[in-house]
């Protein structure tokens, strides 16, 4: 009797475990076709390639159809201005080799990158043995979807797109920015504030202005617009106000 139980009780264990394999293997296989639908699905797009001059690598930005239909879709602020890449390759044309300008598995936006590179006339966004993009990186406002509505910040890397860093502070937008010394050591920000904290940077808020200072292993940062200048200013306009 005590035989039969016992024999009773693993036969019922085997039948949980194999009902339970049976479940993972089944979810499994729903995960793997959900996958494999969605990336026959999905359009990789390669863009017009920029020769990085003095160097044998080239960048091609990188886009997808699902993306970009997505940003049209959640972009409240700059309607229409949707067009990103969400990564960058720099391809060596004599060792046919490849690297990613961001890590391969993190969400982002290169909304800008530089161009023209191998212009006999560079442009004054330049600065010798380093390169520029503009991405949006931030899930700002915190609703699952990385689009125009989270900010966008200034990056600077190497020539062949190592050594990624970020220029811009937290908490702002980037809208414009500058060299404004020579030796192309200081940049100045043009960024809006999300002022009534609503977790969107609306185009009538205010504006700030920022310079960093970079160097080759930091970034620092100077208001030259203290609070106080500011506020008076603000006073002095609510004054005039009828």
């Amino acid at each position: 009797m005590k035989l039969l139980k016992h024999f009773l009780l693993i036969s019922f264990f085997i039948s949980i475990g194999c009902n339970e394999v049976n479940t993972k293997t089944k979810e499994g296989t729903l995960v793997e076709n959900n996958v494999a639908e969605k990336v026959s699905k999905t359009e990789i797009n390669f863009g017009r390639s920029e020769r990085v001059s003095t160097t044998p690598f080239y960048i091609y930005p990188v886009s997808n159809s699902i993306e970009e239909t997505k940003l049209l879709k959640y972009s409240h602020i700059q309607k229409g201005s949707y067009k990103g890449h969400f990564n960058l390759i720099f391809h060596n044309i004599e060792t046919n080799k490849n690297h990613f300008l961001l890590p391969k598995n993190e969400n982002a936006i290169i909304t800008t990158f530089p161009t023209n590179l191998e212009n006999d006339n560079p442009s004054k966004n330049r600065k010798e043995g380093f390169l520029f993009f503009e991405i949006i990186k931030d899930d700002y406002n915190n609703d699952g979807n990385l689009n125009y509505d989270d900010p966008k910040k200034l990056y600077i890397s190497n020539l062949v797109g190592n050594n990624l860093r970020c220029i811009s502070p937290a908490n702002l937008n980037l809208l414009s920015w500058k060299f404004i010394d020579d030796s192309k050591t200081l940049i100045e920000l043009r960024c809006s504030l999300d002022e009534n904290n609503d977790n969107i940077f609306e185009l009538d808020e205010a504006k700030k202005v920022i310079i960093a200072k970079i160097d080759s292993t930091k970034v620092t940062y100077i208001e030259p617009f203290a609070k106080e200048l500011i506020y008076n200013l603000k006073k002095e306009r609510v004054q005039h106000v009828k």
